[in-house]
């Protein structure tokens, strides 16, 4: 998600992932002009569109709406249409859902969040940005999710009623690194935190679609603090209402016994209040704190034992250095405050992605800082040990225990981890069952569970069907696509950020070595998204075809050699997908704004010097949308499917027929899928003509009838799916971007609807001449009846039994799709699923 950089000796290495890269000050005088007119993310990007920010431009320029805004309110307006279809929703097919895991590597994704409940240490609370919230019985050892059908899974923030500790509350949407839907709001528990509903008065404040910071008031019972990235507000009724009392972009917050509280505002401004109102705040330190566009994040931390010792840290906004970090220390809950000594070499901020600040419990002298890096202090900042550990680069939050004081848990981007401050505890990594990987795209192999895909500042991971090494990590940094050969499974592919692609021959090997940098000579003229998308021909794993600012280029030898397969002198912009159809000599077709391009015979023709765009062909209303990624029709190569990224309440699902010919048709597909509902791809099932599968910024939706009528797989959690995989023998793989790979299994023998203990089998199934239903033995004189239905519901045959034990339907004159057989007798019904195809 962000590109960061750390110390390797005296050269800086680029690590991880690219977060927001642009000065947010720079149009402004002083400060207060700033945070009076402070800007969104989107609009940032929007205005530093030259400069490198990382994933979130790239998710940004793909999502913003027609007034270059992502549009908040979308969660509440998509699960509305769930519940809205939930009446006419069909029952899926798909029989394994499984949350792909390993019982020996545990990894965690992006973690800003965690929370210890202050009457037992056993019960904890995190929250992944894009995956949701997880609960722990056992101190953090092992995790469940909580909230997998909630509107927003985007969890940034959590907090404890301390007068009420039954209360448990979460914010939502990451203002930072953001890459899925903005958040909904404010979730509060009133159970202990084993069940949660959303706030619904904070879901009609705009702001709080991100919310930095939470925490309750220590001294009133109903009233709590949500600091948002436009402002901090307040209610005192138990969230019925709210007031904003401080403008900013928050990012540190305390409440006090006194009932005062404190905020810090990113860009090195701090307020304090006795009060919380309105109208109370003042500034603290306007000539003493560091300010100005160095300055991100303020970190905020006190001793919990001895509360009134405070300590601010503002850290750097630079990639590249820590000049302008600094830590200062208040005794008296900050209201006056001394500067100390700062470690020198724990990262920058950069550009306000992460950083955090910790003070032992029971020893206001031990502080621990991290953004990259980590460092502790046991003198309250005279010295620094250089040498803590933190298990993973992006540190973002830590929560004490209570009965083990010296304890500690860390969230960074690589999940939660437990240690302590006095090292006696070593590091443990704490992601049991915490599955929170942010994928961006991701392959299969031919058999079983295996799989790779490329994965947010956790690189590039290999899973298979073992229990000999499952799970294994074979790149780093932020891994994007990959790939694994259809012809030859220890050839693989896969990719960091910025486009390098990488070439490995040992995938089924235990050990995972020996890869090979084989990224195309375009470093120099031509640009490539964050996570550029590379494809391989399956017909043909030697074959590469990857796309630029300019064009594409290919290989036919692994990555040995390559070239443009357009000419220097036709170059072809704004490419958003390709697909390769799994031909020897393929056809590469290009997706875009405004672009629709197919070049045959990719594999042996000269550079094109000239090429024909189709996307008058396309339909007007959809023009200028961002395309998602395009797949080819598992039996046709003329026929494509589509979604779109862009919000907007145009269709967001199409199929291309004819899609090489100089006519090709684009037919919406659509149906009831919610609106401005961002479909990422569409995968077409590979026996039943008429099923598809939609990953899309809610979860995973299907269709039976070809787009006409689509319904939820509820069994997968509403969180944003990059990119879908389905294999030739009905197994899909959804790269999900915050909860990690799902395996499922495609039943296409499924029983549906069972009322009765009447036995139904249909064979060949599929098919494509007859079907052959066969029962226990009936009694033809009774009230018997068979009726086929087709998967909108609608009979299109019905007719009574044949023979006691079978009965023969001929179906070739049937469209190919899915169908239901239903036998009704007086002992009840049963109807079994077939697939009819041509």
């Amino acid at each position: 998600m962000k590109t960061k950089s750390i110390l390797l000796g005296a050269a800086l290495l680029l690590i991880g992932a690219a977060t927001l890269k642009y000065t947010v000050f720079s149009r402004y005088n002083n400060l207060e002009a700033f945070f009076d007119t402070f800007e969104t993310a989107e609009q940032i990007a929007r205005e530093h569109g030259d400069a490198e920010t990382g994933f979130y431009k790239q998710w940004f320029e793909a999502h913003k709406d027609e007034n270059g805004e992502i549009p908040s309110g979308l969660l509440q307006e998509w699960l509305n249409a769930d519940k809205m279809n939930q009446a006419k929703s069909l029952t899926s097919a798909i029989g394994t859902v499984e949350n792909l895991k390993s019982p020996t590597v545990q990894q965690g994704g992006r973690t800003r969040s965690i929370l210890i409940d202050e009457t037992d240490d056993n019960k904890v609370w995190a929250g992944c940005v894009s995956g949701g919230l997880f609960r722990s019985v056992d101190m953090g050892d092992s995790w469940q999710p909580v909230n997998d059908a909630n509107t927003s899974l985007g969890v940034t923030c959590l907090a404890q009623n301390p007068l009420n500790t039954q209360q448990i509350f979460y914010g939502t949407g990451e203002w930072r690194g953001a890459s899925g839907p903005s958040g909904d709001g404010v979730w509060r528990s009133d159970d202990g935190g084993v069940t949660f509903s959303q706030i619904p008065s904070s879901a009609a404040i705009t702001d709080m679609n991100f919310c930095n910071k939470i925490k309750h008031s220590k001294t009133e019972v109903n009233t709590l603090f949500v600091g948002t990235s436009n402002g901090l507000y307040r209610t005192t009724n138990d969230g019925i209402t709210w007031q904003k009392v401080q403008a900013g972009n928050v990012s540190g917050l305390l409440t006090f016994d006194d009932g005062s509280v404190l905020v810090t505002n990113v860009g090195g401004t701090v307020y304090r209040s006795i009060t919380g109102a309105l109208n109370t705040f003042t500034r603290l330190g306007a000539t003493q704190f560091p300010s100005g566009n160095a300055i991100g994040l303020v970190c905020l931390e006190n001793c919990r034992n001895y509360p009134n010792i405070v300590y601010a840290w503002f850290t750097n906004q630079d990639y590249n250095g820590d000049a302008h970090n600094a830590l200062f220390k208040s005794r008296n809950n900050g209201l006056t405050w001394q500067k100390i000594t700062c470690s020198p070499t724990v990262g920058s901020g950069y550009q306000s992605y992460n950083g955090v600040i910790g003070v032992a419990p029971t020893d206001t002298n031990q502080v621990f800082i991290a953004a990259v890096t980590a460092a502790t202090s046991y003198d309250g900042g005279s010295s620094w040990d250089l040498t803590t550990e933190y298990g993973h680069a992006d540190n973002h939050v830590v929560a004490y225990f209570a009965s083990e004081p010296t304890w500690f848990l860390l969230g960074n981007d690589g999940g939660i981890y437990k240690t302590s401050w006095d090292g006696a505890y070593t590091l443990t990594n704490s992601n049991v069952n915490y599955i929170t990987f942010q994928f961006y795209a991701g392959d299969y192999g031919r058999w079983g569970k295996w799989a790779v895909g490329g994965t947010q500042d956790n690189g590039t991971w290999r899973y298979r069907s073992t229990n000999n090494t499952p799970v294994t990590k074979i790149g780093g940094a932020d891994g994007g696509y990959s790939f694994i050969s259809r012809q030859d499974s220890t050839l693989a592919y896969y990719s960091f950020q910025e486009g390098d692609i990488f070439r490995i021959t040992t995938l089924t090997n235990n050990a995972t070595s020996g890869a090979v940098n084989i990224t195309p000579p375009y470093r120099s003229t031509e640009t490539t998204d964050f996570i550029n998308e590379f494809q391989v021909n399956p017909a043909d794993g030697k074959q590469l075809y990857v796309r630029t600012s300019q064009g594409v280029w290919r290989t036919t030898n692994k990555g040995t050699a390559w070239t443009r397969l357009n000419d220097t002198t036709n170059n072809i912009g704004s490419i958003a997908s390709l697909a390769v159809t799994a031909e020897a000599d393929p056809t590469v077709y290009l997706f875009g704004r405004n672009t629709f391009i197919a070049l045959p015979n990719a594999a042996t023709a000269a550079p094109y010097t000239t090429h024909t765009n189709s996307y008058l062909k396309m339909p007007a209303l959809v023009r200028a949308d961002a395309p998602g990624e395009i797949t080819i029709d598992p039996q046709d190569n003329t026929t494509i499917y589509y979604g779109y990224t862009t919000y907007s309440s145009q269709p967001r699902a199409w199929k291309i027929t004819n899609a090489n010919s100089a006519t090709p048709t684009w037919t919406n597909i659509s149906g009831n899928l919610p609106s401005k509902l961002p479909v990422y791809q569409l995968v077409r099932d590979p026996q039943e003509v008429n099923t598809l599968y939609a990953a899309t910024d809610f979860g995973l939706y299907f269709t039976y009838d070809g787009g006409a009528t689509w319904s939820k797989e509820t069994r997968v959690p509403n969180v944003p799916i990059f990119n879908l995989k389905i294999r030739a023998d009905g197994a899909l793989f959804a790269f999900t971007h915050g909860r990690g790979i799902w395996y499922l299994r495609i039943d296409y023998t499924a029983t549906e609807n069972t009322t009765s203990s009447l036995k139904l089998t249909a064979f060949p199934n599929p098919t494509t001449q007859n079907i052959t239903l066969q029962y226990q033995s009936l009694t033809l004189s009774g009230n018997n009846q068979i009726d086929i239905f087709n998967a909108a519901g609608q009979k299109v045959l019905s007719k009574k039994p044949d023979a006691i034990s079978e009965t023969v339907l001929e179906v070739q004159n049937f469209p190919a799709g899915t169908y239901f057989a239903r036998l009704q007798t007086k002992d009840g019904s049963v109807t079994k699923k077939f697939v009819v195809f041509h």
